[in-house]
């Protein structure tokens, strides 16, 4: 591989005749403000305050900057470094703005010479930027880059971290901030009303940016930055698998006029992702389709496995877009479900995705998606789908919610069925394979000495209050099974210590002390003694309190013993009977 490198200040990069593209392939931007300040940090420290109280720079590496193309060339692509180069390309817009504000004949011309680092000149004088990024066109430019800076709404994700960023510096470049910054930070004793002061800081900000230091290194071809992108990878840089593939992906489905086909469709099947959770990972989506869908394979090795099934030719690749768009939108419905997604028929299946959701479980998630895309190809029955999707909720409810036992194993195991279902042709061979999961699933079932042990466990207290969801969900589901439908969803329950918690009972808070409750009831309650409260319960219209009524209003009493009798038995029914795969 032929390649240069060459140890290059800001000012030598920003000062040459050239334009840096971000191509369309690269990752969004995306830093926060955690990375921002580290970079804010990292400037002020290295201003150094000398003996006659002038600021000078002083020499920073902030690491390598990659590029593809000749070294003589006008215009080069950014491979590695473009989180960098944009974000000083964001800080060097808010200095020239900073500078404008102040707005004296001297500040105006150092606007103008902190400017030309995002926007210079060609050798026809014609205006060009620096730096192009084709990820977010036009926003960047516009309500960035431009010296006259337009109001625009950001659309999207990386949009509003652009603004962001910028947002970031112009506040800290304000007078007031800086100069105050300045002096608890260096030690100096500038005065926040004079005007010198504030730009002698401002003008220490800029040469300082400007001094900072990088390897510079180019490569002449395409190919030899997507072996880089590999080899950066495998070294544990910050290239991620999502970012190899869709730098494949954009390889091989080029930018037609007027549309961007691969950008377009990537970009839909992101925002799909986050439409519910804008914390939704992509990479997690990806990870779950493709174990789905292709073959087991850790998040490490998921790069190659794409390299050996999606021929590297143009179709291919628009296909397999096509296909991660659609089951983007099925995977939205079992990662963020809600209960519009779902008829009245269905609203089983959504309190299972609610309750897998509910025990933080995703392992499933590969599976469910099989099941999904093929009930949506009549490949699998409505039938089929529920009880598939209820022994999942089942077991998971026992495994890993009550007996928290390791899931080793679990998310390959689900993989190779999810393929299995992906592959059968007919209802019938669907369902045979859905037995084969309900058997695995029982068969790895804790044993109910161990479930008994584990319930025990459970408890809520407003000091204690961890498995609180778990507890409301185990007495939605409990109230479920009394009604004996699922068109009904038990929500909005309040939790009841029948001995409050302002008494002496030392169980109070485990789950045999606990009843779910209207909020209306059991705000009206308190701690009124055992026989009061038994009255109350009565006005309650949930089956699972009339029917505690009905086993305990003989009782003169609630102690102890009550609550370890009431517990072991609520175990036992709930191994045995609710949740019995």
């Amino acid at each position: 591989m032929k390649l240069q490198a060459y140890t290059r200040t800001i000012q030598d990069i920003l000062s040459m005749d050239k334009k840096y593209i971000i191509p369309r392939f690269q990752r969004e931007y995306s830093w926060t403000n955690e990375q921002l300040n580290e970079l804010w940090k990292d400037i002020i420290f290295n201003i150094k305050k000398e003996e006659d109280c002038s600021l000078n720079p002083s020499d920073y590496f902030i690491g390598s900057l990659v590029l593809v193309g000749e070294d003589t060339s006008n215009q080069l692509e950014i491979v590695d470094g473009q989180q960098r180069m944009t974000t000083l390309t964001i800080l060097f817009s808010a200095l020239a703005e900073a500078f404008k504000r102040i707005d004296t004949e001297l500040a105006n011309n150092l606007a103008d010479g902190a400017y030309v680092y995002v926007e210079g000149r060609d050798r026809k004088f014609k205006p060009y930027f620096r730096l192009v990024t084709e990820t977010s066109k036009p926003f960047f430019q516009t309500a960035i880059q431009y010296k006259d800076k337009q109001l625009v709404t950001p659309q999207n994700t990386e949009e509003k971290t652009l603004l962001n960023a910028y947002k970031f510096f112009d506040t800290r470049l304000k007078k007031k901030n800086l100069i105050n910054h300045f002096n608890e930070e260096k030690d100096t004793s500038l005065d926040e009303k004079n005007e010198e002061h504030y730009i002698l800081c401002l003008e220490a900000i800029r040469d300082q940016i400007l001094k900072l230091e990088t390897v510079y290194i180019t490569v002449p071809t395409r190919n030899e930055a997507y072996t880089i992108f590999e080899t950066l990878n495998a070294k544990g840089m910050d290239l991620s698998t999502i970012d190899l593939i869709k730098n494949s992906i954009f390889q091989f489905v080029p930018a037609e006029h007027p549309s961007d086909f691969a950008k377009e469709t990537w970009n839909k099947v992101k925002e799909t992702i986050r439409e519910r959770d804008r914390d939704s990972n992509l990479s997690t989506f990806f990870r779950h389709y493709w174990i789905s869908k292709y073959e087991g394979a850790t998040e490490k090795n998921i790069y190659r496995s794409f390299n050996r099934h999606v021929p590297k030719i143009e179709q291919a690749m628009r296909d397999f877009l096509l296909d991660l768009e659609i089951e983007s939108r099925v995977y939205k419905t079992i990662a963020n479900p809600i209960e519009l997604d779902w008829n009245k028929e269905a609203l089983g299946v959504y309190s299972s995705l609610k309750a897998l959701k509910t025990f933080n479980i995703s392992s499933t998630n590969s599976l469910i998606l099989a099941l999904l895309v093929q009930y949506k190809d009549k490949k699998v029955s409505l039938r089929q789908l529920k009880t598939c999707v209820e022994a999942l909720e089942k077991f998971h409810f026992i495994f890993s919610a009550v007996c928290s036992s390791r899931a080793s194993g679990l998310e390959s195991k689900y993989g190779k069925y999810a393929r299995a279902l992906r592959d059968a042709k007919n209802s019938n061979e669907s369902n045979q394979i859905i037995q084969d999961i309900i058997k695995y699933l029982q068969e790895k079932l804790p044993k109910e000495d161990i479930f008994l042990n584990k319930w025990d466990e459970l408890e809520y207290t407003e000091q204690n209050d961890k498995k609180k969801k778990i507890i409301q969900y185990i007495f939605a589901k409990w109230e479920t099974n009394l009604l004996k439908t699922d068109e009904l969803i038990v929500s909005n329950i309040t939790i009841e210590h029948i001995s409050p918690q302002s008494g002496k009972e030392e169980l109070v808070g485990k789950i045999g002390n606990l009843l779910p409750l209207a909020g209306r009831i059991n705000s009206t309650i308190g701690n009124d003694n055992f026989n009061d409260k038994i009255k109350s319960y009565r006005e309650s219209r949930l089956e699972t309190v009339q029917e505690f009524v009905k086993e305990y209003e003989e009782c003169e009493s609630w102690d102890n013993n009550a609550i370890i009798e009431r517990s072991a038995r609520m175990a036992s029914i709930a191994y045995n009977k609710i949740w019995k795969i």
